[in-house]
Formats: structure tokens, C-alpha cells, sequence
């Protein structure tokens, strides 16, 4: 098999853990202060996730942004460039 060089691109998934984090939030059942101390746990988890992988590009797998509609606004071979969607 030829050796060829890939990228990890994209959002990993939330762990249950942030989800519930996030709902309660809105809900005004913890605090921002509370939520950001779950937040930054469910990041350091997918930094050694991938850290563990070996991959050599690091992200926070999006886990920081709330969930954002995208849309595609241009496509050059396997580069897609995204916008967020008007609300």
C-alpha cells in the first residue's frame, strides 16, 4: 500500500458528559463558570486522544463552539471551505 499523507479534519463526537453539561446550562441548571470546568475536561480528553493517536495536527475537536450549521460555500478537490449558515 502506498504511503500517502492525510489530515484529520472535522468535529470529533461530544462525549455524553459535555452534552448533558451544555443542556444544563441552557437551563440554567449550573453555572458558566461550572460548564467551562466540564468543557475544558471533555478537550483535555480529546487533546490525549489524538495526542495517543500520533497525529501531527491537534484540535479541540470542536467540543468549545456550540453545534453550528454549516454550509458549503466552495469545494477545490478535497478542501471544502464552510460559512456559518444566516440565521
Amino acid at each position: 500500500m502506498p504511503n500517502m499523507h492525510s489530515d484529520v479534519v472535522g468535529s470529533l463526537l461530544r462525549p455524553a458528559s459535555l452534552l448533558a453539561a451544555r443542556e444544563q446550562l441552557e437551563q440554567q441548571a449550573i453555572t458558566p463558570v461550572a460548564f467551562k470546568a466540564i468543557e475544558d475536561r471533555a478537550v483535555d480528553g480529546a487533546v490525549a486522544l489524538q495526542q495517543n493517536a500520533g497525529l501531527d495536527v491537534i484540535t479541540d475537536g470542536e467540543f468549545v463552539a456550540p453545534e453550528t450549521p454549516v454550509t458549503v460555500v466552495q469545494s477545490d478537490g478535497m478542501r471544502v471551505v464552510v460559512k456559518p449558515i444566516a440565521a
